[in-house]
């Protein structure tokens, strides 16, 4: 895995081992069900439904995860990490009505977070014009489900979400 940073290495790890214990059956197939808290509820956000579901998240994290480790340094990007996940997987039992997995909700927040950090910190240079495209991808993620039922509106949604309530923490905790 080339010169990744390592919890990016870590994040990109946990991914294909969870896909690859669930092809071989060494692991149940994770997955997080409406109003049932379980270990796959935790579990599923790592989880895959096949190789191109796992693939389309390997390279969403390859791509944003190296940028933001590299920016917030591992400790803060950790933190970034578990609050996405801790809080998604808290709340995503409560509000979607169909069951769920992937890392993709997940990935919308690290993206969201990006988005929105370059746009703010980088208006009238480039950096501004590529936070504001990141956000379009972002607009694209939340709208695709409408396209594809079997593509989690909810957990899309909440990534995000949670990815602009992470800036504000962030932003807030700089203000100090």
């Amino acid at each position: 895995m080339r010169n990744y940073p390592p919890i990016t290495k870590a994040l990109l790890a946990i991914n294909i081992v969870i896909f690859l214990a669930n092809q071989v059956g060494a692991l149940e197939y994770t997955v997080a069900y409406p109003g049932v808290y379980t270990i796959g509820t935790w579990l599923a956000h790592f989880s895959h439904a096949d190789l191109f579901h796992l693939l389309s998240n390997v390279i969403g994290i390859i791509i944003v995860s190296p940028s933001l480790e590299k920016g917030l340094g591992g400790q803060n990007y950790l933190a970034l990490i578990l609050f996405l996940w801790l809080s998604q997987a808290s709340i995503m039992p409560w509000v979607m009505q169909n069951p769920t997995l992937g890392f993709s909700g997940i990935l919308l927040g690290l993206l969201t977070f990006l988005a929105v950090r370059l746009w703010i910190r980088t208006k009238h240079v480039p950096g501004f014009t590529l936070g504001r495209d990141l956000l379009v991808l972002v607009a694209i993620n939340i709208a695709l489900p409408l396209f594809m039922p079997q593509i989690s509106f909810v957990g899309h949604a909440m990534g995000a979400g949670l990815g602009l309530i992470a800036v504000g923490a962030v932003w807030l905790h700089e203000r100090k």
